[in-house]
């Protein structure tokens, strides 16, 4: 991919719902999302008016846990 190609990709992402919302910094301090930051991330677009009410649910639908690799047995 071209500098230029990126350049005009990043300049159609919207900023994050988060900039300028009070409660960011605990949504990323206590590990919790909002319906409207799911909706950011999933589709890329949001409604700046919806209600923020953050949960960790929310959270780990966006950032699932990872799945911790099989342990090998000893012989």
């Amino acid at each position: 991919m071209r500098a230029s190609d990126a350049a005009h990709y990043l300049a159609a992402i919207p900023d994050p719902p988060c900039l300028g919302c009070g409660m960011a910094q605990l949504c990323r301090r206590d590990r919790i999302a909002c319906a409207t930051f799911a909706a950011y991330v999933h589709e890329g677009a949001f409604d700046r008016d919806a209600p923020r009410r953050p949960t960790s649910a929310i959270y780990a639908r966006i950032y699932p846990a990872p799945i911790p690799a099989r342990r090998r047995r000893r012989r």
